[in-house]
């Protein structure tokens, strides 16, 4: 969906567990994608699964992208675009990194959604989300989830000063 996830975000939730022949009540730990990635879907998905998990009293785990795609790798750095000629890139036991796409190893781990990934393994979205539920159930007690930022926001902040509110 390229708009209107936050709009459409539950019922898609409650689809998923109407499939599965569930209730929100037989969760028992919410996992969720931490980024790097679109910044608005990104909180967007942190705030809906910490606001779920306090409601429903079980935790909320974040597990990134690049965290999902390094797991059983030994010594194959894993990617994931940031567009506009850069890829967030994390080499195990090391913290990600943005670099250019051009500087990239040419043995790397990706996920589908990586733009002409060339001689790179490929790992399909529906493999990566079962990684991230069992990386998230073998998490010991840690603080909810927030998300991911590799880089600043290229939002503008408003040029006009907002207006003064009177107590």
């Amino acid at each position: 969906m390229k708009t209107g996830q936050s709009e459409r975000l539950f019922d898609l939730i409650q689809t998923a567990l109407t499939q599965a022949g569930l209730a929100r009540t037989d969760l028992s730990l919410i996992c969720v994608g931490i980024g790097p990635g679109n910044f608005t879907g990104t909180r967007i998905g942190v705030a809906a699964a910490r606001g779920l998990a306090l409601s429903l009293g079980i935790r909320a785990i974040g597990i990134s992208r690049l965290e999902a795609l390094l797991h059983g790798q030994s010594n194959t750095p894993a990617a994931v675009t940031a567009h506009r000629g850069h890829a967030f890139l994390q080499y195990p036991a090391q913290d990600p990194e943005l670099v250019e796409t051009a500087s990239l190893p040419t043995q790397l781990c990706v996920d589908e959604s990586f733009p002409d990934p060339g001689t790179a393994m490929v790992v399909p979205l529906a493999e990566l989300l079962p990684t991230m539920a069992s990386l998230a159930q073998a998490q010991p007690d840690v603080p909810a989830p927030a998300p991911l930022y590799l880089r600043a926001p290229d939002a503008a902040l408003p040029s006009e000063q907002p207006p003064v509110i009177l107590p």
